[in-house]
């Protein structure tokens, strides 16, 4: 027998050899890795050029239009519509004095319709996460709104905020403590509240 060669199903190249009555089999991909790499590299390059050809001209479009895109917001505290800040110590804290329709604050950036009440015979301070704070909650709602309405000798500030953990809850309870002086602080704590 001499050399031949033929071609496998799976692609491979399969060369035969006879010499001194022994048979030798040498099997070679048909495809070259690097040609294969190389291909699929320039697959992809050819769509990130056709995506961003088409996110141009829809831009383009877009701009001719008149339609322009919503304002960059870099920081979330950043956004007037929302009711938070940055604090430094705290991490972010409430803005005082504000209401967008949902939620309203006091002077102190407490979640409440009016400042503490200089008159109740009793203060209670309410700590906690969103689940205090009220949030999705309309101003009407939220406990410490019917709290303080239903009990006029009582004063309930409300100082928690949307993602406070117990670290950010202690720090707010040190800053309004001269303020408020309260008889009680009630701390609300769920079960997936981060513990620092």
């Amino acid at each position: 027998m001499g050399a031949g060669a033929s071609l496998l199903p799976h692609g491979v190249l399969c060369h035969l050899q006879t010499c001194n009555c022994r048979t030798q089999v040498t099997l070679v991909p048909f495809r070259n890795k690097t040609l294969k790499f190389l291909g699929n590299a320039s697959l992809v390059l050819a769509s990130l050029c056709i995506a961003l050809a088409l996110a141009e001209g829809i831009a383009r479009v877009a701009s001719a239009l008149g339609v322009s895109p919503p304002p960059i917001v870099t920081n979330w505290w950043d956004n007037p519509k929302e009711p938070t800040r940055f604090d430094a110590e705290v991490g972010w804290t409430l803005k005082s004095n504000f209401d967008n329709g949902d939620v309203t604050t006091n002077d102190m950036g407490f979640r409440s319709r009016r400042g503490s009440r200089p008159t109740a015979l009793h203060r209670v301070l309410l700590v906690g996460d969103s689940m205090v704070f009220g949030a999705n909650a309309p101003q009407d709602v939220i406990f410490s709104e019917v709290l303080n309405h239903r009990l006029p000798d009582w004063d309930f500030s409300n100082v928690a905020s949307i993602g406070y953990n117990n670290a950010q809850e202690a720090l707010m309870i040190a800053r309004v403590w001269e303020h408020i002086k309260p008889e009680a602080v009630v701390l609300f704590y769920v079960h997936y509240t981060p513990v620092p």
